[in-house]
């Protein structure tokens, strides 16, 4: 032994030992990767596996389906065709009615001015009611004129005693269509103290009347405020 040391060999068994360990620790060392390669290996070949079936499958589903003729793929397109012009149809429908209520919101929000009193002259109103028939001497239409209108008219069938004379007719029989009554009525503020009014009218005026137009006064009256609380008029 001391011979084998001072000469620097180590004896066989040594060598041997050393040899044995550096195995083991590569051994030990590489067992990781290769269960890794082994595990990777596996997921490739079933995956490879569930690529074949799937093909498979679709092999069998394309031989099963029929395949289709000219017409019915021609009838295909026609329904789908006709499906999409009915959604374009609805879709310009919600259009047009978001439109509508987005006008009508419009005229909500922004109410039309209310006219000046006085200052709107006609026949008509847009809801069918009568207009005034007033006119307006400043901008707010606290002084105006006004006139009213209004007629009464009749129609008559008279049976005559015989011998009755009306008018050189001894016609058993009169008729004739008449102005019973007919008024005018014309007031307004022409001051801001000073109202004035006239009334004015006729009385059985008919076209079979030689008569002239029998036109005479209701009314003529002006009024005048004395006080400024508006308690003491003339």
């Amino acid at each position: 032994m001391e011979r084998n040391r001072e000469s620097g060999c180590a004896p066989q068994q040594v060598r041997c030992a050393w040899l044995m360990a550096v195995a083991c620790i590569a051994t030990i060392g590489w067992m990781p990767f290769t269960a890794l390669a082994q595990e990777e290996a596996a997921e490739a070949a079933e995956g490879m596996e569930a690529a074949e079936e799937a093909a498979e499958m679709e092999e069998a589903a394309e031989m099963a389906e029929p395949e289709m003729t000219e017409a019915e793929m021609e009838a295909k397109a026609e329904a789908e065709l006709d499906e999409a012009m009915a959604a374009i149809e609805e879709a310009e429908r919600e259009l047009e009615e978001a439109k509508r209520q987005m006008e009508l919101m419009g005229r909500k929000m922004a109410p039309e001015p209310v006219p000046v009193p006085g200052t709107d002259v006609g026949l008509v109103e847009v809801d069918g009611r009568a207009k005034k028939l007033q006119w307006s001497l400043n901008d707010d239409g606290t002084l105006y004129m006004r006139m009213l209108m209004w007629l009464q008219v009749w129609a008559r069938a008279i049976q005559l005693n015989p011998g009755t004379d009306v008018q050189g007719d001894t016609n058993p029989w009169y008729g004739d269509v008449g102005l019973r009554r007919a008024r005018l009525l014309w007031f307004g503020q022409i001051f801001p103290r000073t109202f004035i009014l006239l009334h004015v009218g006729i009385n059985n005026q008919t076209f079979r009347n030689a008569r002239k137009p029998q036109v005479f006064f209701h009314d003529a009256w002006v009024e005048f405020q004395v006080s400024k609380n508006k308690a003491f008029y003339l």
